[in-house]
């Protein structure tokens, strides 16, 4: 095969070792799968069974490696998608309005509308809890005592009440537990009756849950993993029920398991450095300190005994930047060979070798990031490498197959360090001799770049440098000339606005092109709903849809990519803003309002209030202001055609979703999945299903010993089997008319004017007398996807893989994405963002702490320190007027309704709460009016909030 893994490491013809690939072998497995609507190990079936998985109402993780998760469709929810989202609605498309008038509406799929059982309030009544009940009058006497009665078009009757059933005249207490669905409990929990008409639901042993809907407990996905060792396997055999298996390599029963082979019992298994030791409840063999690898094959600092590497080496110790690249992850060392330093200048080696000199020398020789022979031959010569000397860049040229770096070969590659990979290379590589470490700003990087003059205008018409410069750093993805000019001409506009000129600018991060990743999104200064996607297409990095053809322009706070295309502000996210208006807390007018924490003051609005305080002993009034506060809730929604938390694009192409041939599961919690129309298959509805062609795949094949021309582009024309003939393929070839001169791969033919003719059957290719069988997979990855393996089944046929890490049909592949299952294993508190197929991190949200797998809130009130509060009466005094918890603040701000106690307001008067005013001790007219309407004269018509 011509499939291979890098990451292993080989001993060259000089025992240094170096990064080489390790062939895959073809070998024939079965692998276990589920059938659709069947998960996890045992196939078990998915909540609501297989024939209807998740009510028919969202998508169930399935398959072997699934956990038989229901991932609902907008509008429904539950573990088995049983339930609609909106509690006021029921019914399969869960699209009626319930009946239920003053209760709990059954929102159940298979409900008729009506009320829970139990949840009436006081006064209605019935299945929709739409009767009104009132006092009988004079008829009472023919009302059970536990009933009332009820007017309707002016006749009486008599209704039980709220927990009894019967006529009125004789009612009896329901029992809600009874029925088909007792107390509208799930089927997996038992109704539990606790009083008069009332019951709760509980979930059953192994089951979790509210009781009306119950999940099966997973004891494999509890911290404890069913109580099963760490070197077992937990495997789910029902709800709250597990059984544990060792690992492969160990023996027990699950529950405890040891080690069954271990390299004390391999004489020679580990590497003459390595030693084998006893370590995470394994012997294995370990590699000495300062060394790297498996054990089995270790190795170090490769400059200290590559031969090669000797001077270069020398010159490292002369700087003393060794602890230096020793501590630096990911580096790339170019390392001139003996004779390349021989032949190097005598004037140029006296200035570089100075003492001072000589650290610039060698960093212009490292490079920032892990590249391998492979990884610079994928690179375009448009391609800078930055090196870890500040502003020193080094070019790439390709010339018959062979890349050269400043003009320099790779004589020896691929040499293995433990923090990086080392090439020796045929010439020194010199930095310019004014280089002086430090970079230019924005502006001045641009105006180094006459490609970009145009954008570099643009910033400064719209005076962004100043905004993006105050940044602790910052990507810039500047256009070119030639990209400005002709989105202008093709918008036909005159200019760029200034929106388009900040969906080009990333805040707060400096991503060189090793940092962006395929699939990474990341927020513009448009705000978090206007992101920007990384993708690599045919080895070309993109930013959406613009190729990146000139990378890592370092600034001295950031960096700039060039791109051959403008990028079109791309609205993915169609975010809902929710506003609530609330009232802050009551103090002294003059003060900084205070607002509930998440909140901020609306203007400068205030209203009159009162709040309390102790003054003399006892407990009294003051009139103050009340700030009126605002809190926004931005709920993030994807726009049509966008789903997943990054609210990716649906599958498809530029003609449209789903190829304009289906229906994209979308939104923020949309699966990307394309439901197909009729005749349409394929990961993106891009192809036929199997017997369709045409444009619309509405046409069926009609071959019946042949294979079809089938597919959209197809004209459902027959290629007979060897020993079949005629349009279907559907006569049977009895008598041979060529005399046994075709192939034993052909058929002889009857052509229109009684001729005989031997032409190759389905699946090979020749001239009749001679036919090879057709490798389907030679040309253009046989249609598969690039990120498919196409494998070679008849002759002409062919079978696409998705690789690993992508899902799909093989000829769309697309990214796995773990952030769209259970969060990513992220904590509910963090963003999952994916950064690879099949790969993910997590990031704790804003006013969160922690590694994103679990994530507190941030109490910035221990963040505060509290000397400033000793010896401070006025922070004393605050514990004592307001005991409960307000918001945090510096303990030398005003206490609120402040002032010195010892002298109350003028307007200050002492009343005690408990006692209402007489007549002797009536309000002053100031105060007074102020508290109007809840006090009038002497005595209160009602309470007052306080």
């Amino acid at each position: 095969m011509t499939l291979f893994t890098h990451k292993c490491v080989y001993t060259g013809r000089i025992r240094s070792l170096k990064n080489g690939c390790a062939r895959y072998c073809n070998a024939t497995v079965k692998i276990p799968k589920c059938c659709e609507g069947f998960y996890g190990p045992d196939c078990v079936q998915c909540p609501g069974g297989f024939l209807n998985p998740c009510s028919g109402n969202g998508q169930c993780a399935d398959g072997l490696d699934g956990n038989g998760t229901c991932i609902c469709q907008d509008g429904f929810r539950g573990s088995q998608c049983q339930f609609c989202t909106d509690p006021n609605k029921y019914g399969p498309q869960c699209d009626k309005r319930c009946l239920c008038i003053f209760g709990t509406c059954d929102n159940r799929i298979d409900s008729d509308g009506a009320c829970l059982p139990g949840t009436c309030r006081e006064g209605s009544a019935g299945r929709f809890c739409h009767k009104h009940t009132s006092a009988c009058g004079p008829y009472m006497e023919f009302c059970h005592i536990h009933a009332t009665c009820e007017y309707s078009n002016g006749t009486a009757s008599c209704v039980c009440k709220a927990g009894y059933e019967g006529d009125g005249s004789l009612c009896s207490e329901t029992d809600p537990c009874s029925g088909l669905t007792p107390g509208g409990c799930s089927r997996n929990a038992e109704c539990i009756k606790t009083g008069r008409g009332t019951h709760t639901c509980v979930c059953h042993q192994g089951w979790t849950g509210d009781g009306r809907d119950c999940s099966a407990i997973n004891t494999c996905l509890l911290p404890r993993a069913g109580g099963c060792h760490h070197n077992a396997t937990c495997l789910y055999v029902g709800p709250g029920q597990n059984e544990c298996e060792c690992k492969k390599g160990f023996r027990g029963n699950g529950i405890d398991c040891e080690p069954i082979t271990s390299c004390l019992e391999q004489t020679g298994r580990c590497h003459p450095l390595a030693t084998c030791q006893f370590t995470s409840g394994v012997w294995s063999c370990v590699c000495p300190e300062g060394y790297e690898g498996d054990g089995l094959l270790c190795y170090g600092n490769e400059l200290s005994f590559l031969s090669a590497a000797a001077v270069f080496n020398q010159w490292i110790n002369s700087a003393s930047l060794q602890p230096l690249l020793s501590a630096t992850s990911n580096l790339t060392v170019l390392v001139p060979s003996r004779q390349a330093i021989e032949d190097l200048d005598q004037e140029e080696k006296a200035f570089w070798l100075t003492k001072s000199n000589i650290p610039a020398l060698i960093k212009h020789h490292t490079l920032l990031g892990t590249y391998g022979v492979a990884d610079l031959q994928a690179l375009s010569p448009s391609d800078m490498l930055a090196t870890s000397l500040q502003g020193s860049f080094l070019h790439l040229a390709k010339a018959n197959g062979n890349i050269t770096i400043e003009g320099a070969s790779v004589i020896d590659g691929d040499n293995a360090a433990t923090n990086g990979v080392i090439h020796i290379i045929n010439k020194v590589l010199l930095p310019q001799r004014g280089l002086t470490g430090s970079l230019p700003n924005l502006l001045t990087r641009l105006d180094q770049m006459p490609d970009y003059s145009i954008f570099r205008g643009y910033i400064i018409q719209y005076n962004l440098a100043s905004t993006i410069e105050a940044a602790d750093a910052y990507t810039v993805f500047a256009p070119n000339n030639d990209a400005i000019e002709s989105y202008i001409r093709e918008k036909k506009i005159t200019t760029l606005e200034e929106d388009v000129l900040r969906y080009h600018v990333v805040l707060e991060e400096k991503l060189l092109k090793n940092d962006l990743h395929t699939g990474m999104h990341r927020e513009t200064m448009l705000g978090f709903s206007y992101l920007l996607g990384f993708f690599l297409h045919n080895d070309q990095l993109y930013v959406n849809e613009a190729p990146i053809n000139y990378t890592n322009a370092a600034t001295d706070k950031g960096v700039i990519h060039g791109l051959g295309k403008v990028l079109e502000i791309q609205k993915n996210r169609c975010d809902v803003n929710d506003t609530t208006i609330v009232r802050g807390k009551c103090g002294k007018c003059p003060q900084q309002p205070i607002c509930p924490f998440g909140t901020k003051p609306l203007g400068d609005e205030t209203r009159r209030c009162l709040y309390t305080i102790y003054f003399m002993g006892k407990r009294s009034l003051f009139i103050g202001c009340q700030p009126k506060c605002v809190k926004t809730v931005i709920t993030k929604e994807c726009c049509a055609g966008y789903f997943g938390p990054q609210c990716q694009p649906c599958p498809g192409s530029a003609e449209g979703i789903c190829f304009g041939n289906g229906i994209c599961l979308d939104g923020a919690n949309g699966t990307g999945v394309c439901e197909c129309g009729g005749g349409f298959g394929g990961t993106a509805c891009e192809t036929c299903v199997e017997g369709k062609y045409g444009a619309h795949c509405d046409q069926v094949c009609t071959c019946v010993h042949g294979r079809c021309n089938q597919g959209p582009s197809g004209d459902g024309s027959c290629n007979c089997d060897v020993g079949w003939r005629g349009v279907k393929c559907d006569n049977e070839i009895t008598k041979d008319n060529c005399n046994g001169t075709c192939h034993t791969s052909a058929n002889c033919l009857l052509n229109p004017d009684g001729t005989a003719s031997c032409r190759c059957a389905a699946g090979f290719q020749g001239n009749g007398t001679v036919c090879t069988a057709i490798n389907a997979c030679e040309i253009s990855n046989g249609g598969c996807s690039t990120k498919a393996i196409c494998k070679r089944t008849t002759p002409g046929s062919r079978e696409c893989v998705c690789k690993a890490g992508y899902t799909g049909d093989g000829i769309v592949c697309l990214e796995i994405n773990p952030c769209l299952e259970n969060n990513g294993g992220c904590h509910r508190h963090a963003e999952c963002t994916q950064t690879g197929p099949n790969q993910a991190v997590c990031n704790c949200l804003a006013k969160y702490t922690g590694d994103g797998k679990v994530c507190t809130l941030i109490d910035v009130c221990l963040t505060v320190s509290a000397a400033p509060c000793q010896g401070d009466h006025r922070a004393r005094l605050t514990s004592v007027l307001t005991p409960s918890r307000g918001a945090c603040s510096s303990c030398k701000a005003p206490i609120p309704g402040g002032g010195p106690v010892h002298t109350p307001p003028s307007w200050f008067i002492p009343l005690p709460i408990r006692e209402p005013p007489t007549v002797g001790r009536a309000l002053s007219l100031q105060a007074r009016s102020l508290l109007s309407p809840c006090w009038s004269g002497e005595f209160p018509r009602r309470p007052c909030p306080m």
